[in-house]
């Protein structure tokens, strides 16, 4: 995900040291095991870059015991499971 703006822009270098909210990013992107790039320059706005991995789930992992009660057609081609309502 990248967010950028032409704003007033600003020194990360002297952010960083002032405020906890870039250490606050940072400690939440690194929680994710994500990567985040901020690039600014005053007058010149501010980019940030947030990439967070996807890593995918075992196949069919789970999906046994969550529909064990389900017979096996009745999910159907879309993996849904019929509404009991």
């Amino acid at each position: 995900m990248t967010v950028s703006d032409d704003g007033k822009g600003f020194d990360p270098a002297e952010i960083r040291q002032t405020g906890l909210g870039m250490v606050n990013i940072g400690d939440y992107a690194d929680a994710m095991n994500a990567s985040l790039e901020i690039t600014s320059q005053p007058g010149l706005g501010t980019k940030l870059k947030l990439s967070i991995p996807f890593v995918p789930p075992a196949p069919e992992e789970g999906l046994m015991e969550l529909h064990a009660d389900v017979p096996g057609d009745a999910l159907g081609d879309s993996g849904e499971q019929p509404s009991l309502a």
